[in-house]
């Protein structure tokens, strides 16, 4: 059971840390209106979701944290567990 634990908690913490360091430590966006599906704000929001889940990154030299594609992470997630 730990065997599986570990790994998806540093995925969990790697993609909090990610998008922490991404929001530049800001709270968050709060919208008081609804995003509009055609608004600028929404494709805003979705190309950059979009990279955060897609692409490679580096968070933190000095601990070498990473930020891996979301489908990455799952492979390897996968491979380290079916052994």
């Amino acid at each position: 059971m730990k065997k599986i634990l570990i790994p998806f908690l540093i995925l969990i913490i790697i993609v909090i840390v990610g998008l922490v360091s991404l929001s530049g430590g800001k709270k968050g966006i709060i919208y008081e209106s609804p995003i509009l599906s055609n608004s600028q704000d929404l494709k805003t929001l979705m190309s950059r979701e979009s990279e955060n889940l897609t692409t490679y990154k580096l968070i933190d030299t000095a601990n070498s944290i990473y930020s891996i594609p979301i489908d990455s992470a799952i492979n390897i997630y996968i491979s380290e567990n079916n052994s």
